[in-house]
């Protein structure tokens, strides 16, 4: 039988996104028979060829010349040309039976290869792609004229959570499909020794807090250390990196329970934050896109067997009472409190996430991909 290609297209660093290479390596397990492209912009190649060498899964990377040009509305324009360009001819030249687009980009490209060659597409939102925090009133609107079009002609919309996919079918999507992020059952074992709490201990036992993301405005950050710097008897650690990050550094001191480590890479996360009392999950709600989401760490840290404390929010609150696996709160001042109110039921909620573990791994999401898959061959 001859091969099919698949085409990953995003306008991000793939490297980068747990999602898309989780997506690639079951796509591999469902068929030996695809060939996977993931274009993107990348300087890495080597992770895909130390990991999925076996699995006919390559990287094809864009680099763009337009970052040339100092004007940032005319470095956009020209970047968003310059990457579909590149992207149409790297499609011509591979010829895929499927495209799977993991963002805006590329989207009309696929529509293109739908009409004239009966190339698949499926539109992969990994949020609500018009309602994004950081996109302007003005853009959202551009935005929600572009996606149009892709969102009723699409073959098959995949998204995160279950509001943003009753979103798209309003927009007019037929066939939808929520597929959570979450993390891949962890390949290495770490040990003990090397987890984040015994790499950095802390000074004063206590209740240990875990923050795991971007270190940016707007994600409750400064909030958290003015409530639990030097609070007694609770450390609170961040895992990320970002533009508050030297601002943790210098409250990080010898005498603070604050304390900050860099990103570890995706096959290592659920291993590293193993051990911590809480981990905070805790979403300001910027944007509908925000309201909707349910974040990669809420997962790695149920993965990791970690009690969630996060925000109310719909799709976020509803899948922790659900299942039972951590505390929901209203204000962020509330954490201590609803910590206390809690303690006698603390062990009843992390055999729960025991008994749990394997719904918060990829594995739980792989039949969703398998049969949006075998619709894409038979129809």
């Amino acid at each position: 039988m001859p091969f099919k290609n698949i085409i990953h297209i995003t306008h991000t660093d793939p490297i980068y996104d747990s999602r898309i290479l989780n997506i690639a390596n079951s796509i591999a397990d469902i068929n030996g028979d695809y060939v996977q492209y993931i274009i993107g912009i990348n300087k890495k190649k080597s992770y895909l060829k130390e990991n999925y060498n076996n699995k006919k899964v390559s990287l094809v990377a864009i680099k763009p010349l337009s970052n040339f040009f100092l004007n940032s509305c005319v470095r956009k324009l020209i970047s968003f040309l310059e990457f579909n360009l590149r992207f149409i001819l790297k499609c011509f030249l591979l010829k895929p039976k499927i495209i799977h687009c993991h963002d805006l980009s590329g989207l009309y490209i696929a529509i293109i290869f739908k009409i004239f060659f009966r190339t698949r597409f499926i539109f992969d939102a990994h949020e609500l792609e018009s309602q994004d925090s950081f996109v302007s009133p003005k853009e959202q609107v551009l935005r929600t004229i572009y996606e149009y079009l892709p969102i009723i002609t699409c073959d098959y919309l995949i998204t995160v959570s279950d509001s943003i996919a009753h979103c798209y079918k309003w927009k007019g999507a037929k066939k939808v499909a929520v597929i959570f992020n979450k993390p891949e059952s962890p390949k290495i074992t770490l040990g003990s020794g090397n987890s984040l709490l015994k790499k950095i201990p802390p000074k004063k036992n206590g209740i240990n807090l875990i923050y795991i993301g971007a270190l940016e405005e707007n994600r409750s950050i400064e909030k958290l250390i003015n409530i639990f710097r030097f609070k007694d008897g609770y450390n609170l650690y961040f895992l990320g990196e970002g533009s508050l990050e030297n601002k943790i550094t210098k409250i990080s001191n010898p005498k603070s329970n604050i304390y900050l480590h860099p990103f570890v890479h995706k096959d290592y996360i659920v291993e590293f934050i193993k051990g911590f009392d809480y981990s905070l999950c805790l979403i300001e709600t910027n944007s509908l896109s925000d309201y909707f989401c349910m974040p990669n760490k809420l997962f790695q840290s149920l993965a990791g067997g970690i009690p969630v404390i996060a925000s109310n929010i719909p799709d976020l609150s509803s899948y922790i009472i659900k299942n039972k696996v951590g505390i929901i709160v209203n204000d962020v001042n509330e954490i201590i409190e609803r910590i206390s109110n809690l303690s006698k039921k603390i062990d009843f909620i992390k055999g729960n996430i025991k008994n749990k573990e394997s719904e918060f791994i990829w594995s739980s999401e792989y039949e969703k991909l398998n049969k949006i898959y075998e619709y894409l061959e038979n129809s």
